[in-house]
């Protein structure tokens, strides 16, 4: 399993924000959430934000796939179905490769004459996309129920692995563990989607180590 240094997360996040502010130079780039209010644990994600003039939002959305690229090989990158085709605001999953599936980077592009309206577009039905896999967006819902067992939030767990059951319309039985959720979960979601099999096993080896060693915290601390 890779450390889960947060410094190594930090040095990374500021790789990107470097590249974005190099790429734009007249853009607003820093980090959000977590990292930003100094809260965060080595099981947070990165959290990231670019204010671009208006006038540049369109060019820089086609440039960004080879911008990121520049960073670290991605493997997977995703807009959030909401604001898909909004013009003023998107946001963004991406994996890059390397990296620990923890720290998978939200980045949100907004365009400065709404960066300050935080529900910009969210109930725009025009704004919303569909180029988005259900079967991956539950297997992520995963990653964050293994990050929350991780964190000893059992609750927040459980209710992740529900959702991500509702969200591919797999039906499960009410009295199963979460680690038998987890398990049912990872088996379920690549039979929607093959494509997602390989994806499933990092997140199965993922629980494998992570909650081993939540553990084995636990056994010490009695």
């Amino acid at each position: 399993m890779m450390l889960l240094d947060p410094d190594t997360r930090d040095k990374f996040s500021q790789r990107v924000l470097t590249r974005l502010h190099e790429a734009f130079p007249d853009a607003v780039v820093g980090p959000r959430g977590r990292i930003a209010d100094q809260t965060a644990d080595q099981y947070s994600p990165i959290d990231l934000r670019c204010v671009l003039p208006d006038e540049q939002f369109k060019d820089a959305l086609a440039r960004l796939p080879q911008i990121l690229a520049s960073v670290e090989i991605v493997l997977s990158l995703r807009s959030e179905p909401t604001h898909q085709n909004s013009d003023r605001r998107r946001i963004f999953y991406i994996r890059f490769g390397g990296l620990p599936l923890f720290w998978r980077v939200q980045l949100e592009v907004v365009a400065t004459s709404v960066a300050d309206d935080p529900n910009y577009d969210n109930f725009n039905a025009a704004a919303r996309g569909n180029d988005w896999s259900l079967p991956e967006s539950a297997l992520w819902s995963a990653v964050d129920a293994i990050r929350s067992l991780a964190r000893g939030h059992d609750k927040e767990a459980h209710n992740q692995l529900r959702r991500a059951f509702q969200r591919i319309n797999v039906p499960v039985l009410p009295k199963l563990t979460d680690r038998e959720l987890l398990a049912k979960l990872l088996e379920e979601a690549p039979k929607l989607e093959p494509g997602q099999a390989a994806f499933a096993q990092e997140i199965r080896q993922l629980a494998s180590n992570t909650l081993a060693m939540a553990r084995n915290r636990e056994t010490e601390n009695k």
